[in-house]
């Protein structure tokens, strides 16, 4: 059966219009850097945390199961019991223990042993490079509903109420606090990137701090060719002809005070802007593979759309220091597996941690300067609920696990990955996993590895929220 997922509705598109019209109505664009380097890729200015959210729900018990065991008083066997229907297989024991021996590379030891998906292998490699955090019981809203959750982990505010559409974002606020900008290489921003109004009104965003870049090899304004077998006689090419010409000389003759000066110069600067993007990227080549994870007909991947942001984050990343970046955002959706969940989300994670997938394509072609210097954040809205439904899927859940990647992270697990309080739990209908760290603190450690200090500035309530005891998250990071 095919999944369900939640169909946009006029809280969708009302998130998308804000965002939209935010890129355009700032009075100005982002923060850029005036000093860059020639060609190639660049050296970071300092860290760069890059967050990706997994749109409906992911399952992280599905890509990380506790390992199967014949003790029937055990997590691993009354989990997979619990789980087998989300799994599609049966009900005996002898088909738990070949789902997990057939489809798992089997890592950890004792109470903490678990499987990685096998169609997850850049996700094996990098955990047995020591640079996978596993961050687990991680609370962020304590609804099921997924347009408030997920309002709630952009905003990194556990007190977002259902209607508080416009706030800041802890991603567009972080980029403030370090003076830098939030590149967004996904179809349209994500909240996560807004930034704090500075008249301290929390109704409003400032977007001053947000780079869209959701196609970086047509970056630049249109400039048509006007000599040679290229050129462009076209209405689009004599539109763009014309358009540059007026604003060149509208820029010589406008008074510095007029209300229009304003647009005039934000034309010029937009034009500089793609000038050097555009040189930049005719030093950095585009990676042949990622020319095929984003075709719509030839990949295989099953969002192209995300291959097409990997690359856009590759490009991105090259040119950190012309986009001033030090954080970006990345989203993929259909991971809400009320039905089929096997068929439906084994394929995401391919997607995302496949052999000559997304992340294995990007880090394959990223100078060392550059994969030293950027750790990713794998999150979604909630969990799923411990038991498997009637419908071969899991439902809406609560807490979830956090996944962080990148050399600098003190890879391993943080928090009980398998509580033995949940085996009571794992066969009633309607049980979740329990919260017992918030986002606060996750990310807050995210925003201390960026800059010190920045955590408390971007979560000034952290200290009064929830940490899993004997989890020490300061601890995270090299």
């Amino acid at each position: 059966m095919a999944a369900k997922t939640h169909s946009p509705d006029r809280r969708d598109f009302l998130k998308k219009a804000v965002a939209t019209g935010a890129l355009y109505t700032a009075g100005g664009l982002p923060m850029l850097s005036e000093i860059a380097e020639a060609s190639g890729y660049a050296t970071p200015s300092g860290p760069i945390v890059v967050n990706v959210t997994l749109l409906g729900g992911p399952d992280m018990r599905h890509l990380l199961p506790p390992a199967y065991t014949s003790s029937t008083s055990s997590y691993g066997y009354n989990f997979w019991r619990a789980r087998a229907r989300a799994f599609g297989i049966g009900s005996s024991p002898a088909a738990w223990q070949r789902r997990w021996n057939d489809r798992y590379y089997q890592r950890g030891s004792g109470a903490s042993r678990f499987g990685i998906l096998k169609s997850a292998p850049w996700l094996r490699d990098m955990w047995d490079d020591g640079n996978v955090a596993i961050v687990n019981n991680v609370i962020g809203s304590t609804s099921r509903d997924h347009e408030h959750s997920i309002m709630v982990m952009d905003q990194g505010n556990r007190k977002t109420g259902p209607n508080d559409l416009i706030r800041s974002g802890w991603g567009g606020r972080l980029a403030q606090a370090l003076d830098a900008n939030v590149v967004s290489v996904s179809h349209t921003p994500r909240p996560f990137c807004y930034g704090a109004h500075p008249s301290g009104d929390i109704t409003r965003i400032d977007t001053k701090s947000l780079v869209g870049a959701d196609d970086t090899r047509s970056f630049s304004l249109y400039k048509a060719q006007t000599s040679g077998s290229q050129a462009q006689w076209d209405d689009r090419g004599m539109l763009a002809r014309t358009l540059r010409s007026y604003y060149g000389g509208l820029k010589k003759d406008i008074d510095p005070d007029s209300i229009y000066a304003e647009f005039v110069e934000m034309e010029s600067k937009v034009r500089k802007f793609g000038r050097q993007i555009d040189q930049r990227l005719r030093s950095v080549s585009e990676p042949a593979r990622f020319r095929t994870l984003q075709h719509w007909e030839k990949s295989p991947m099953r969002h192209p759309g995300f291959g097409l942001q990997a690359r856009n984050l590759h490009d991105a990343l090259a040119c950190s220091d012309i986009l001033n970046m030090r954080v970006g955002s990345m989203e993929m959706g259909a991971w809400d597996s009320h039905e089929g969940q096997a068929e439906m989300i084994e394929p995401n994670f391919k997607d995302l941690f496949g052999n000559n997938m997304a992340f294995d394509t990007l880090w394959q072609n990223l100078p060392g300067k550059i994969r030293k210097r950027v750790v990713f954040c794998f999150q979604g809205e909630f969990g799923r609920q411990l038991m498997a439904n009637g419908e071969n899927g899991t439902d809406h859940g609560r807490a979830n696990s956090v996944i962080l990647i990148g050399q600098k992270v003190n890879g391993g697990i943080y928090g009980d990955m398998f509580p033995e309080g949940e085996i009571a739990r794992l066969n009633r209908p309607s049980a979740d996993i329990q919260g017992l760290t918030t986002i606060d603190h996750v990310y807050g450690a995210l925003c201390d590895w960026a800059q010190p200090g920045t955590g408390d500035i971007v979560f000034p309530n952290r200290d009064s929220s929830r940490v899993e005891a004997g989890v020490r998250l300061d601890r995270l990071f090299a």
